[in-house]
């Protein structure tokens, strides 16, 4: 579905981090502050045509390895032609194409962190979460104490984290 926004809505952006500097996966490069822009038909995909990001900063996770690579997430602004796309092979993917883009802020990963903390809206955003981002034992603990009364994401946070050990494992072959 193609809307047109005069308005800009914020959304989340994943980057990888190479030299300092913010790089999408077709190696454009990228700063915070700037406006972008592009033109002709807006879609998604590897052929697409537009800035994609994602309503939910968990939804980022999907196209970025951060638990092997250096990766960020940045807050932006889009409006324009957007293309307005609703993954649920995969669960639940809010995802937009844009004709403009802005990016507002690089988030620490202290504020990353803070936002998963305070995911309300269902389980399997929460267990995206936990499976795709890399977590220190700290941050294992706090989930597993904040969820005890919760099976679903116990279970995720089992399987995907499990000890220390157990989890760099997994890292090396995941």
């Amino acid at each position: 579905m193609i809307i047109m926004l005069e308005n800009p809505i914020q959304t989340y952006k994943a980057f990888n981090k190479v030299d300092g500097k913010l790089v999408n996966r077709y190696k454009r490069v990228f700063e915070i502050g700037k406006e972008y822009f592009i033109e002709g038909k807006i879609r998604f995909g590897n052929n697409g045509n537009g800035f994609h990001s994602c309503k939910n900063l968990e939804d980022t996770l999907r196209y970025f390895d951060f638990l092997n690579e250096e990766c960020t997430i940045c807050t932006c602004e889009i409006k324009g032609e957007i293309s307005v796309r609703n993954d649920e092979y995969y669960g639940y993917y809010d995802q937009y194409s844009s004709s403009y883009l802005k990016l507002l802020k690089e988030l620490s990963r202290d504020e990353i962190i803070s936002y998963a903390k305070q995911i309300r809206h269902n389980d399997i955003a929460l267990e995206r979460f936990i499976r795709d981002f890399y977590l220190t034992q700290e941050e294992i603990d706090y989930f597993r104490n904040k969820y005890k009364r919760n099976p679903h994401v116990l279970h995720t946070l089992d399987y995907f984290k499990g000890t220390t050990e157990d989890y760099q494992m997994k890292l090396k072959t995941y």
